[in-house]
């Protein structure tokens, strides 16, 4: 299996993602926003670069950092898990809830397709209210 690595970059001061194509990387490490008319550096302090995850929710999208996952059931999302890059491995951490170590787990389910429960909810970033559930 051929492992993607790509990436999206979250721009707080936009308030928007920009995804590949959007935006460059230099060999050096320097971001580059492609997105608008003519390339120009971009500070990399001031953005937050999210890796994908080779994984796909129930719906075929991307799942990148920072997302949201939950079972979506109605008008309800049940279990909702933020996803981020821990111990050397994209890990679902239940929101809501201070995890040990040991409540630290891979990416839950068949993520690659078919058998995936897991829908996209939101991101930490767009939707913060999702991010700090009860």
């Amino acid at each position: 299996m051929t492992r993607i690595i790509k990436f999206r970059v979250w721009i707080p001061g936009q308030k928007r993602f920009a995804y590949p194509g959007e935006f460059n990387i230099s060999n050096d490490g320097t971001l580059f926003d492609v997105s608008f008319i003519g390339n120009y550096k971009v500070n990399i302090s001031l953005v937050i670069i999210q890796q994908f995850t080779h994984f796909f929710s129930r719906e075929g999208e991307e799942i990148y950092e920072g997302d949201i996952i939950g079972f979506k059931k109605e008008n309800r999302v049940l279990a909702p898990r933020y996803v981020e890059f821990k111990h050397g491995a994209f890990c679902a951490i239940p929101i809501g809830e201070r995890p040990n170590f040991e409540d630290y787990f891979g990416m839950p389910g068949n993520c690659q397709g078919g058998g995936n429960p897991w829908s996209i909810v939101g991101n930490i970033y767009q939707n913060p209210e999702l991010f700090n559930y009860d």
